[in-house]
């Protein structure tokens, strides 16, 4: 069966090392190259480093693979989600961690725990004034 034109193709028509490639990316977001990815995902590198970040590059840009891309941008989403809705679980965290510090006495990790709770809160804003006298 032939292939799809690459503007026609959807999520459906990934291989599965394609997925492979988006999951690992996706979860190591930040903390790993897309050619580190691509090698864990199980391509080959053909003896020449610089084919791993070409096939790399080329699986994430639109012009050449679309439904790679889309994949992509749907699990960077969902991953997004999860942590944007889940700021009580955050709270929770820091509550049990000031509790814990405060009973074994560890006032000072108490009182951090809590600053950053009221920082995730919005309490507590950075705000810095520089001020020249001498210009």
């Amino acid at each position: 069966m032939p292939q799809r034109p690459k503007n026609l193709r959807t999520v459906a028509d990934l291989t599965d090392k394609q997925k492979k490639f988006v999951e690992i990316l996706v979860d190591n977001w930040g903390h790993i190259s897309k050619s580190d990815a691509l090698k864990k995902a199980g391509y080959s590198d053909n003896g020449s480093k610089s084919s791993i970040a070409v096939i790399a590059s080329r699986l994430t840009n639109p012009q050449y693979n679309p439904h790679v891309c889309r994949y992509l941008e749907m699990k960077l989403q969902e991953e997004q989600d999860e942590y944007e809705k889940d700021k009580l679980r955050r709270y929770k965290i820091f509550e049990r961690l000031r509790n814990g510090a405060e009973m074994k006495g560890q006032y000072t990790g108490a009182i951090n725990a809590e600053f950053r709770s009221g920082q995730l809160a919005g309490q507590f804003i950075d705000k810095k004034e520089i001020s020249h006298t001498t210009l």
